[in-house]
């Protein structure tokens, strides 16, 4: 007996009718709500309860020697506490 060759519309039509049963299997099982194990859905809670960690509190700001950088823009030519090359204080300047 002569093995037969799989041709390459053969092999399309074996792919399009193997994506057209997963994707009716996928619709099927999800119109019906059917889950592999486990309970059946719940309502979802308050984002509070859905939260990792909680960050409600009191918040302060760290000021530390750079607050001034982060508090107003700096004056043009002003480069204190910033490490920069003279490349890069010419371009500054410029």
């Amino acid at each position: 007996m002569k093995r037969m060759r799989w041709t390459q519309s053969m092999i399309h039509c074996a792919c399009v009718v193997l994506m057209v049963n997963f994707i009716a299997g996928v619709a099927v099982a999800t119109a019906s709500g059917v889950q592999a194990g486990g309970p059946p859905p719940t309502a979802p809670g308050s984002a509070r309860e859905a939260a990792p960690i909680d960050l409600t509190g009191y918040w302060v700001s760290v000021v530390t020697q750079d607050w001034r950088w982060r508090m107003v823009t700096p004056a043009k030519g002003d480069y204190g506490s910033i490490p920069i090359t003279l490349e890069a204080k010419k371009a500054g300047d410029s």
